[in-house]
């Protein structure tokens, strides 16, 4: 069976669930009543049955995973992926630059702010206290406009990143194994 790599993705979620559903009991409650070697073997074939399934479906998942791995690399998936994720990290930095305290104050204002401290009376002080100080960003109106152009020219391009990874997730496929199948269809799954 031949699966693309966006069915390959929700198989094994799907896989995930199915493992997490799993009941394998370690311990039994028996009533005076019951055959107390009979109950703990029915529960010890019900953890038994429980781990053979655990075990198929595990070996079924990494078999999916490492064949979508290989094909994520052949056909550039993990190419796109990485400069996903360098544009994401590209961006968060550049909000950091673009924030409204970045922004320094015109050349103007900063120099009255600065002559208004010098001429203001003040106790004399060893170091100065943050009312005599004037802070500012670092960066100009043009500066910040070119980093939100930046931001905007990112963020295009990973748009038409994520569109090329959806074709690719649909366009590259993988072929599950008889076993893989055969495991599949015992839990639901296709």
């Amino acid at each position: 069976m031949e699966v693309n790599l966006r069915k390959a993705n929700a198989i094994q979620h799907e896989i995930k669930n199915a493992i997490r559903a799993l009941e394998a009991p370690t311990r039994v409650s028996i009533t005076e009543f019951e055959n107390g070697e009979e109950a703990i073997a029915q529960t010890k074939e019900k953890a038994l049955d429980a781990r053979r399934d655990w075990d198929n479906l595990t070996a079924t998942l990494y078999d999916i995973r490492r064949k979508v791995g290989m094909s994520n690399t052949t056909s550039g998936i993990n190419t796109a992926l990485s400069e996903v994720a360098e544009i994401d990290d590209r961006v968060a930095m550049l909000r950091h630059l673009v924030a409204p305290s970045a922004k320094r104050l015109e050349p103007e204002i900063l120099a009255g702010r600065l002559e208004k401290l010098k001429v203001a009376p003040r106790e004399t002080h060893h170091y100065a206290a943050p009312d005599e100080m004037v802070a500012t960003g670092i960066y100009s109106a043009d500066e910040i406009e070119a980093f939100n152009a930046e931001i905007a020219n990112l963020r295009r391009r990973k748009r038409a990143l994520q569109d090329d990874l959806l074709a690719m997730n649909v366009q590259n496929t993988i072929q599950l194994t008889d076993e893989s199948i055969a495991c599949l269809q015992g839990a639901g799954i296709v």
